[in-house]
């Protein structure tokens, strides 16, 4: 909570920082420890994302989806090309989801 704080300009921001954060926590470890990230907890994440710039907090939409459609491609492209030179894959399809 002490982080929302400082990154809050609003108490839609801190609802936002709040919520995200504790959902990027589970998304964390289990990273870690499983090198998974489950679709449920990528989709709440992404859906309080989207929420959160449908409430004003953030980017605008457009730069939103400009954001997560580069990201995700960007981290797509990273994987494939990944793959093609080492020959095993390294970043999943989570991670492009998380973007």
């Amino acid at each position: 909570m002490a982080a929302a704080l400082l990154v809050a300009d609003s108490a839609a921001g801190l609802a936002a920082a709040c919520y995200l954060g504790w959902v990027l926590i589970p998304l964390a470890a289990l990273d870690l420890r499983i090198r998974r990230l489950p679709d449920p907890l990528t989709a709440a994440l992404a859906s309080g994302g989207v929420l959160a710039v449908l409430a004003g907090v953030g980017p605008t939409p457009l730069q939103a989806l400009i954001g997560g459609l580069g990201g995700g491609l960007a981290f797509l492209a990273i994987g494939w090309g990944y793959r093609v030179l080492r020959g095993r894959e390294r970043l999943g399809l989570g991670d492009v989801k998380l973007v």
